[in-house]
């Protein structure tokens, strides 16, 4: 994904979600405090599962890449470089669901 952030105020995110009644899945989040946050979300709760620096740069197109392999690893990228690299296993079936 490509975007462009100019300001921010507020926090912008990216969901992907598992479920079709959007119930499960995982959000990219960028905070306006400068912190990146992975997040799982079950049925009943929303976790933290992995957190990162602040990479957005003001003002310029940037390139979101954000992967999870079969064995629960997620890397998600900037501009090519790693910002979050974690296995997490809860949710063996993401994929499936939009095969």
């Amino acid at each position: 994904m490509n975007f462009r952030a100019d300001t921010l105020t507020g926090n912008i995110g990216v969901t992907l979600y598992q479920s079709h009644d959007r119930q499960t899945g995982y959000k990219l989040v960028h905070t306006e405090n400068g912190k990146i946050h992975l997040k799982r979300r079950g049925v009943q709760r929303v976790k933290t599962i992995a957190n990162a620096a602040d990479a957005l740069r003001l003002g310029r197109v940037q390139t979101l890449s954000w992967t999870r392999a079969t064995d629960g690893t997620m890397i998600t990228t900037l501009d090519g470089e790693t910002i979050i690299n974690v296995e997490n296993h809860g949710s063996r079936t993401f994929g499936a669901a939009y095969r």
